[in-house]
């Protein structure tokens, strides 16, 4: 699995670089966390990767298995 993972990362966040508005929109309640935006890693849907996008790229932030109770993790 790893052998796959790490270029199905990478190729999320290449997608993301070119759109970075694919992922959906996050509400978290620390305005610290406004505009974070979440998008399943290509190929691995359950496996969510958190960003915030940038002028010129996007700042990944976690990427986290769906499972996670990701509201408490970025508390």
């Amino acid at each position: 699995m790893a052998a796959r993972f790490v270029p199905a990362v990478e190729e999320t966040c290449v997608q993301l670089v070119a759109l970075p508005g694919l992922g959906s929109v996050r509400h978290f309640r620390q305005e610290s966390l406004q505009g974070v935006r979440m998008i399943p890693v290509t190929g691995f849907e359950h496996y969510l990767l958190f960003y915030t996008a940038l002028p010129t790229t996007v700042k990944v932030l976690r990427i986290l298995h769906a499972a996670r109770d990701f509201p408490t993790i970025f508390r």
